[in-house]
């Protein structure tokens, strides 16, 4: 409760003057709160922009103001494009915003969801910022590791394994039991394309699995298995070897459902022992070592880019 120490307490005063001052302490209590906020956020700017989280400031010109910039039509978010430029994580860049530092084509601008791209003059703090050149890279990813940028739990994640500054992210997942060819890229239009279900990209698979199906269970597999998320797209299916009581399937889907090969196979009967992707749209792992990784050719981004 609060206390007015030169007038008493609130409650000890009648209703109409006690309602008259509640508003007035409920503006001045945001008043502080705002001006508190905004104090974090202009320290939090500065601890982001000075602590070398991957600060990449383009050559600016005379007056502080960017040199001529390259025309792109794809648009993301400001916050977005602060990350992707190397400034800050995605949330400390929203704060870099909020705080008033920011102008894009000389406008201040404190909306992180404000869009921009590279045909904009994005400046913060008198400094023109430019996005990180662009990488592609391919991984045969181990087993154990996991497929994300960021793991709370301090696991080895398939960005420790590719040498490079640039903020790379996976484009889709593979489990961590699941090793194989996985892409990863800074380039969020090219990666949204290539995970989105409209386009229907397809992924080969190796898997090793229990027992020997049977011709019935492998037409299931080719014209779709009922799993507790929906019926299953058609996939093609091939035995590839058998062994023992063990057989080897390459399995080609469209879709990227969580653990979808696994439970494909457990829907026929049959257990997965082993499972690596060896294709990704037009990619290939080929004799790529396990845990190493390589850039794409021009020639196969362009390929991507056609999927």
């Amino acid at each position: 409760m609060v206390v007015d120490h030169q007038r008493g307490d609130p409650e000890a005063e009648d209703d109409e003057h006690d309602a008259d001052r509640k508003p007035r302490r409920r503006e001045a209590t945001e008043q502080r709160a705002t001006e508190k906020q905004r104090h974090t956020d202009q320290k939090q700017g500065d601890e982001d922009v000075q602590s070398g989280l991957h600060i990449s400031w383009s050559a600016c010109g005379k007056g502080g103001l960017p040199g001529p910039r390259p025309v792109d039509t794809y648009l993301m978010r400001l916050a977005r494009y602060l990350a992707h430029s190397g400034v800050a994580s995605r949330r400390h860049a929203e704060r870099l915003i909020r705080s008033g530092r920011v102008r894009v084509d000389g406008e201040t601008v404190t909306d992180p969801a404000r869009d921009v791209g590279e045909q904009n003059a994005v400046v913060i703090d008198g400094r023109a910022v430019s996005p990180e050149a662009r990488e592609y890279h391919l991984l045969n990813k181990p087993l154990g590791v996991v497929s994300t940028a960021h793991d709370p739990e301090g696991r080895r994640k398939v960005t420790d394994l590719v040498p490079s500054s640039a903020r790379l992210y996976p484009v889709g997942r593979l489990d961590a039991d699941t090793a194989g060819l996985i892409v990863l890229t800074n380039d969020g239009n090219l990666a949204n394309r290539l995970t989105h279900p409209r386009f229907g990209v397809e992924r080969a698979y190796r898997a090793r699995i229990t027992g020997a199906p049977e011709e019935s269970s492998l037409r299931a597999l080719r014209t779709g298995v009922e799993l507790e998320d929906g019926r299953t797209a058609p996939a093609h299916v091939t035995v590839t070897a058998r062994e023992g009581e063990e057989t080897e399937l390459e399995i080609v889907i469209r879709e990227g459902r969580k653990r979808q090969v696994r439970r494909m196979c457990e829907a026929i009967g049959h257990r997965v022992l082993a499972l690596e992707r060896i294709r990704f749209g037009p990619l290939e792992l080929g004799s790529l070592a396990r845990g190493d990784s390589r850039q794409l050719e021009p020639e196969e981004i362009q390929r991507l880019r056609g999927v």
